[in-house]
């Protein structure tokens, strides 16, 4: 059965054959579209980082700066207003940032890599 849905980002009626609680968006691209509108300073910063590395200003380490796990895959911004003073970190670790900002636990755990130590981030 299904169920007519109003797009947030677009205003179409769309339908969706899913069960549950309806989906915001008519597709994809409204969702994405609808989240760089709402994270202005978030979105800005991610695509600072993607222009950085595509004229290749900024390289990829080969460790994890907070745990040393080879090969980390992501970039955690400890300030958005900074959006190339970024940390290297492995999936688990960003999810431990991710989850831990805005208490002192967040802090703690930053405390202990050597690059904020040395103050090259804040």
């Amino acid at each position: 059965m299904a169920k007519a849905c109003l797009c947030l980002y677009c205003g179409k009626v769309f339908e969706s054959k899913k069960l549950g609680r309806p989906p915001n968006f008519c597709s994809g691209k409204c969702r994405s579209l609808f989240w760089k509108q709402n994270n202005r300073i978030k979105a800005n910063a991610h695509n600072a980082i993607y222009k950085a590395k595509k004229k290749g200003k900024l390289q990829s380490g080969l460790f994890c700066e907070v745990c040393g796990a080879a090969f980390p895959a992501d970039r955690h911004h400890p300030d958005y207003k900074k959006p190339l003073k970024t940390l290297q970190v492995c999936k688990k670790c960003h999810h431990k940032l991710k989850k831990k900002v805005g208490c002192d636990a967040h802090f703690t755990l930053l405390r202990k890599v050597p690059s904020l130590r040395a103050g090259r981030l804040f």
